[in-house]
């Protein structure tokens, strides 16, 4: 995918939206995939949303037709689950001069061996693709149809051993599978290694019965990297050990002995697996030769799989999520919108919001006290709009999204000590960077703009910001504590106002706004709402509203609720209200 293909976003935008692999991020809820080849996909993708509305329906139809039919989206999980990583090995099998050490060749077996399995299983998975409604997976269905991948399985097949009698996933179980890699006849020096190898091994055995007879306790061998041989005497043993013995360790209700003929079978062991794994490596790499050219189709291989892995992830966690699927069109509105990593990680269930935007409507500016849920609300926005053009559903009820061909956001900003920028130097940067950069398609996500600098400057260059804001045709959501900014929305009708509301415990009493008493009661049983008339308490509804937030003080009241402090806070609360009645006798007179 090519840039003119996806959305820009950028670095400081990914990561303060959380779509950046992490706990709780947007990538670790939607993170459903069975290879790490899907993974990759996933995490580029939510980099790179895509732009082109129909191959968002494709993925949509992918999705839902997933959605809709458990036992194919069970199926092709479970044959995901055998697929390894194919970029690392196609990696190892196109190296032109690799390395010639036991363990790049260790490497190269397992990787030629992954190969071979993986082109084992494609007819199952191309089969279950064919029952697909999707003209997505049937595309990708097609991929898998190039005759190249059966030349290539041929090839290995015709030298590599095909039934593995060894089943198991032990130490020894995989050194012995890299020993009979290669069919037995193909090399004779091969088989003459691999012949001495079994009498090491029933020797090992020998030794394993003979020391089960002598103590009348199961035995059984064990190879590891550190000990080499070893028999493990299985449950408590109070016997004495033969003088032959040279090596005890006790784990748990087991001991672990050697002897010093373990230690030479050991040894022997060792010289003739490096010389097989060596010998092996020899074949394997005439056979890489033989199958190189044919390679440009699993390059196709990774892409078809990856995306596959991607749109099952979507599915499984749309399903499991009550996700619904989002239309397109020239404005967005969403409604009863989640926060997905709320609705996922959160201790209780996230309190559904509406979103609207539209070219006569695009500026929402956002008031409200702190921790009302502002911030959450804008990552919401960003966060659903990159779901929908990924090609995932979301968490709502209803939606409908504009496509936009950037986002750009400032959440948090911080001091930079190596560049030397404050807080402030770095905010302002962030947001030339937005305004030069943004588009007629852009959204913009600003979060406390303007807030490291003195009040006045700030509200100044705030005030300025959202008109520049106001004059453009981006989708901008704006949250601040600056009341004041409000007041741009009665010069520039495209900007809403809007609040996150609370109640404070001295307004639960006969004066209470009834409306808002109302709201609070849906979400907070009545006999919490008594309780605050006794304590120092403030309750969030969490839920937007049409307006401007005309609750004042709501720094101190959120201050009040700490005990160490009330001192502070009566002092707070006299200097507030002096400054009111000094300097802000204007602004209440345009909200009475």
């Amino acid at each position: 995918m090519s840039l003119l293909d996806g959305i820009l976003v950028d670095f400081a935008s990914s990561n303060q939206c959380g779509l950046a692999p992490g706990f709780q991020s947007l990538y670790s809820i939607l993170q459903a995939t069975k290879t790490k080849m899907g993974s990759r996909t996933l995490r580029a993708n939510l980099m790179e949303p895509l732009i082109d509305v129909n191959s968002i329906h494709y993925r949509q139809d992918a999705v839902e037709n997933l959605i809709d039919d458990e036992k194919l989206m069970f199926q092709i999980q479970t044959i995901l689950l055998h697929f390894t990583d194919v970029e690392r090995i196609i990696l190892a099998c196109i190296q032109e001069n690799p390395s010639r050490t036991v363990s790049a060749a260790e490497k190269r077996i397992t990787m030629i061996n992954q190969l071979r399995r993986i082109l084992d299983i494609l007819p199952t998975l191309q089969q279950a693709l064919e029952q697909s409604t999707s003209d997505l997976l049937k595309n990708l269905c097609s991929i898998l149809n190039d005759q190249r991948f059966q030349v290539i399985l041929d090839i290995l097949n015709s030298q590599l051993t095909i039934e593995q009698t060894v089943s198991s996933n032990g130490f020894l179980a995989t050194k012995i599978r890299r020993i009979f890699s290669i069919r037995s006849g193909f090399d004779e020096r091969l088989d003459s290694l691999r012949a001495d190898v079994i009498v090491v091994i029933d020797d090992v055995e020998l030794l394993e019965k003979e020391f089960s007879e002598r103590f009348n306790m199961p035995v059984r061998y064990n190879l590891t990297n550190a000990r080499g041989f070893s028999l493990e005497i299985i449950g408590e043993f109070k016997g004495i050990l033969p003088a032959n013995v040279i090596s005890v360790a006790k784990r748990q209700k087991s001991t672990f002995i050697t002897t010093l003929q373990l230690a030479h079978l050991s040894d022997r062991f060792e010289l003739l697996y490096n010389d097989i794994c060596l010998l092996t490596d020899q074949i394997i790499l005439i056979l890489l030769a033989k199958i190189r050219p044919h390679f440009g189709c699993m390059y196709r291989l990774i892409e078809a799989i990856s995306i596959i892995d991607m749109i099952q992830s979507f599915a499984e966690v749309s399903k499991a999520r009550d996700y619904v699927r989002p239309m397109f069109g020239l404005n967005t509105k969403v409604i009863k919108g989640r926060h997905p990593v709320i609705d996922l990680f959160g201790q209780q269930k996230p309190i559904a919001n509406d979103i609207e935007l539209c070219k006569e409507m695009n500026i929402i500016l956002v008031t409200g006290p702190n921790m009302s849920g502002k911030s959450t609300y804008l990552r919401q926005i960003a966060l659903l709009q990159i779901l929908a053009q990924i090609g995932c559903f979301v968490p709502a009820e209803q939606a409908r999204f504009r496509i936009v061909n950037e986002i750009f956001s400032k959440i948090r900003q911080h001091d930079n000590l190596f560049t030397g920028q404050s807080t402030f130097s770095s905010e302002i940067n962030h947001i030339a960077f937005i305004l030069n950069c943004m588009t007629p398609n852009s959204m913009i996500i600003l979060d406390e703009i303007c807030s490291s600098t003195s009040t006045n400057e700030g509200l100044a260059l705030a005030t300025s910001i959202t008109e520049t804001l106001c004059r453009s045709q981006a989708f901008v959501i704006i949250a601040t504590h600056l009341q004041q900014l409000t007041s741009v929305g009665y010069i520039y009708r495209n900007l809403a106002n809007y609040h996150f509301n609370v109640i404070y415990n001295d307004k639960i009493g006969s004066d209470t706004d009834s409306d808002s008493i109302n709201r609070l009661r849906r979400f907070h049983p009545q006999t919490i709402l008594n309780q605050l008339k006794e304590q120092n308490t403030i309750i969030y509804s969490y839920t937007l509203r049409p307006g401007i937030c005309k609750d004042l003080h709501y720094g101190i009241a959120l201050a009040s609720q700490i005990e160490d402090l009330q001192t502070v806070v009566e002092l707070a609360k006299c200097v507030a209200k002096y400054y009111i009645r000094k300097k802000e006798v204007l602004y209440y007179f345009l909200f009475l």
